[in-house]
């Protein structure tokens, strides 16, 4: 039984007997592990992204994303938070101005065999490591997004669904688009004659 808790099924992840253990680790080998970026990139030209990924911003966060993995869990991955929360959950941590930004774009829970989806997350600014409070934090999960300054965040971040979803994207695509521009003109390092 799962109880109240939607994330009770995770639950078993999180102490695993050696048996568990076992069958994580056999299912584990038997899946070869596909980048997060090949898998959307084969979804996009078999033309099966699904509703909930619009072509235009798998394309944006494919040029300029970030690859992100959970690498061990995290104190938070004990009680997270319903993972439908993921946006608010986030932006409301990145917007507390305690060293979390505020990341966005296409995640799959259980490597190779979740669907990727939209998904928000923090990122540590000082060690750049992922914070996921919806999503038990395991080594299988892909992350591919962009992470956003606390100005930014402030600014265009509250609204529900996420920056990307097909809701708000039409009135986010520039804004989006002017940030990654800045924050590439802010990253070069060629020096100027």
């Amino acid at each position: 039984e799962m109880g109240d808790n939607p994330n009770s099924h995770y639950q078993r992840f999180r102490k695993p007997c050696r048996h568990d253990k076992k069958r994580i680790r056999q299912m584990s080998n038997l899946l070869p592990e596909i980048p997060i970026q090949r898998k959307l990139e084969y979804l996009m030209k078999t033309n099966t992204l699904g509703e909930g990924l619009p072509r235009e911003v798998v394309e944006l966060l494919l040029e300029y994303g970030q690859t992100f993995t959970a690498a061990v869990p995290t104190p938070h991955w004990q009680a997270p938070e319903p993972y439908w929360q993921c946006f608010n959950t986030a932006c409301a941590i990145g917007l507390a101005g305690e060293g979390y930004l505020y990341a966005e774009g296409i995640a799959m829970c259980f490597g190779n065999i979740g669907n990727p989806m939209l998904h928000a997350w923090n990122v540590d600014s000082a060690t750049e490591h992922l914070y996921d409070f919806t999503w038990p934090m395991a080594p299988w999960n892909q992350y591919l997004g962009i992470v956003f300054d606390l100005a930014w965040t402030k600014e265009y971040c509250a609204m529900p669904h996420g920056i990307f979803h097909s809701e708000n994207w039409s009135r986010n695509r520039d804004p989006i688009r002017e940030y990654l521009a800045s924050q590439s003109q802010a990253n070069t390092d060629t020096p100027r004659d």
